[in-house]
């Protein structure tokens, strides 16, 4: 799809003609049960969500021949994973999320840069689109942030799972976080959104970066303390 298919004023205009709550119904719609797809989660727990092809096609429904999806500069290669931003823009404006998939020749000789590029960016489209309702009652609760995927969620898990694990209090996790960035957070959210902001990665990224601090700092401590 091109960058703008029609001037934005022109879009803007097409909105106001069918009507606000009539295009608020087709964003947040509730999900068919025949577009829901599924995956393991933590702990053996399903987690639902839906492709980035229903997204294109509720997009599709809002604004016929009136949005456009492009990606927001270079893709980067962190941590054998392929990740973009993009930026959607339809006539209620522009909503812009990053993506992420795996990428990883030296494990799977099949692995294609492309692929996983494409993976990352329907993701993020997902992502992006959800800013508008699209899928948005797959999330649980209105107390679940709107980007939060599979993806996330497991991420989150293994967070939690790793604190556990190496019998952390929050404030231990904090402070080795502060160290390592030598910043101070106070909250874990705000470690990560500070790694997102610094160093242009997605919400998963950012979480198993600390997960791999707080590792590599346990791994430290035993060395020293055989």
């Amino acid at each position: 799809m091109s960058k703008e298919l029609i001037s934005i004023d022109d879009q803007r205009a097409a909105v106001m003609y069918e009507g606000t709550e009539s295009l608020k119904k087709k964003l947040t719609a509730r999900t068919p049960v025949k577009k829901i797809q599924s995956r393991a989660g933590p702990g053996g727990m399903m987690l639902d969500y839906i492709p980035w092809s229903y997204a294109a096609e509720r997009l599709n429904e809002a604004f016929p021949a009136m949005w456009s999806f492009e990606y927001v500069g270079e893709p980067k290669i962190v941590n054998e994973q392929v990740i973009v931003k993009v930026r959607l823009t339809t006539p209620l404006g522009t909503q812009e999320a990053w993506g992420a998939h795996a990428y990883e020749p030296g494990k799977n000789r099949n692995a294609n840069i492309g692929d996983s590029t494409q993976s990352a960016g329907h993701k993020a489209l997902r992502r992006a689109a959800s800013h508008w309702g699209i899928g948005l009652d797959l999330y649980g609760s209105e107390e679940d942030t709107i980007e939060v995927d599979s993806e996330v969620l497991n991420a989150r898990a293994a967070f939690k799972s790793a604190v556990y694990v190496l019998n952390l209090s929050m404030e231990q996790v904090l402070g080795t976080v502060s160290e390592q960035y030598d910043q101070t957070f106070t909250k874990i959210s705000e470690a990560v959104d500070w790694i997102v902001e610094m160093e242009q990665v997605d919400e998963v990224v950012g979480i198993w970066r600390i997960i791999n601090i707080l590792g590599d700092k346990e791994n430290s401590v035993r060395q020293e303390n055989p």
